[in-house]
């Protein structure tokens, strides 16, 4: 379908001109949506990059919770051997000689 522009006041003739091609205007408008894309692909990259990093996070806290249980067990099992242990006491010593006299 063709455009009519008149001759106007001056009388100038009638000029035809065919409308802008279809796909031009689709590919000035894909454009657009080209970078509006990219950008929500920029986004979702962004997004998923956050995820994982949390993602590591979290296992990392749970690395470091179980570590952190092992640690408490292994002070409480040497509290005790400690405790088991018998220590000497001033009471209990008492000076011998090591020279004969």
């Amino acid at each position: 379908m063709a455009n009519y522009h008149g001759g106007g006041m001056y009388g100038m003739a009638a000029v035809w001109r065919e409308p802008e091609s279809p796909q031009l205007s689709l590919m000035s408008g894909c454009s657009s949506l080209f970078i509006f894309g990219l950008h929500l692909l920029d986004i979702d990259m962004e997004i998923k990059s956050v995820q994982a990093y949390v993602e590591e996070l979290e296992k990392e806290v749970r690395r470091l919770v179980d570590d952190n249980l092992k640690l408490k067990k292994q002070c409480k099992e040497l509290k005790q051997e400690v405790a088991a242990l018998v220590l000497p006491t001033k009471s209990s010593l008492r000076r011998t000689s090591s020279t004969e006299f």
